[in-house]
Formats: C-alpha cells, sequence, structure tokens
C-alpha cells in the first residue's frame, strides 16, 4: 500500500496530545497539582496576584490543554524543514519506506515497538516520545483503512485503540 499526504501542524499536535495523554496521565496530574498549590501559597500565603498564573497553568496542565509537549510539538513542526515535504508511504509486510524530496529511508517493522489507533491518525511508536504519524485522511477508503489496521496488527506486535 502506498500513501501520500503533506504533514500538519495539527498532525503533530495531535499525536502529542495522544501520547502526552496516554504515557505521562499520573505525572501529569501530579504536576498541575503542585502548580495549582504552589500558585494558591503565592496568591494567598504571600500575595503574589501572579500566583493566579500558577494555578492556571496547573488547570491547564490537569485538563491536558496545553501540554509541554503540545509546545514541543508545534515548535518542532515550525523549525524541522522535513514536515513541509510531501511524504509518500509504501508499507508492506517486510517494511515502510519513508520517501520525500530529502529522506529516502526503509525501516525495519521491528523498529517500532508500539503503536495507536485514534479517531485521527496511526501513531508508530519507536522511543521515548518519538513516533511517527500517519494521518487518516491519507487513506482513500474503508477498504484502505482495513488494510493499514490489519498490517500495521500483523507487523507491529502491540496494538493499542485510543478514542
Amino acid at each position: 500500500m502506498t500513501i501520500s499526504f503533506r504533514p500538519t501542524q495539527a498532525d503533530l499536535v495531535h499525536a502529542a496530545r495522544t501520547w502526552e495523554g496516554r504515557q505521562w496521565r499520573t505525572a501529569r496530574y501530579v504536576v498541575s497539582a503542585i502548580l495549582a498549590l504552589c500558585g494558591g501559597f503565592l496568591i494567598v500565603g504571600a500575595g503574589r496576584w501572579w500566583g493566579a498564573v500558577f494555578v492556571l497553568f496547573g488547570l491547564l496542565e490537569a485538563f491536558n490543554v496545553l501540554p509541554a509537549a503540545v509546545l514541543r510539538a508545534i515548535f518542532e513542526f515550525r523549525s524541522n524543514p522535513k514536515f513541509r515535504e510531501e511524504y509518500q508511504l509504501t508499507l508492506t509486510p517486510e517494511s515502510l519506506h519513508f520517501k520525500t524530496a530529502t529522506i529516502d529511508s526503509v525501516l525495519q517493522w521491528t523498529h517500532y515497538s508500539n503503536f495507536f489507533e485514534t479517531r485521527r491518525a496511526f501513531i508508530l511508536v519507536y522511543g521515548k516520545r518519538m513516533y511517527t504519524v500517519i494521518p487518516k485522511r491519507a487513506l482513500d477508503s474503508d477498504a484502505q483503512l482495513l488494510e493499514m489496521r490489519q498490517l500495521l496488527s500483523t507487523v507491529i506486535r502491540v496494538r493499542e485503540r485510543v478514542a
């Protein structure tokens, strides 16, 4: 199966939000509680109005509205020229052939340790905060979507579905 697409910032933000939500759920709540408590102390105990900023960031982090991973994804998208190129991926039972104007690489499926399927994308994981994002909008039909699911389920041993 061969698919082509141009990555978008929304693709990377979606993948970052999914990754952050799945991998750092407990840590996110701890960080948000610490931020909110520090902010509360600054407001009440020290009379500092800017403690409200800590409380705000704590709430944003708790509800996964603006986690650090999202900011990192936005920065990476804007600073990395590879995201401005058209991607052509050829997926076979043996490998993933990744081609752009500047990249021509064949990755064995053993490179990937896991994948997530969300309503918008397939996220193929190969390291800590390292993944390949394949947006579902690149697939032409429901048949191609089913073929992708079957292939990934066969070649990557761990599969998780994220709503």
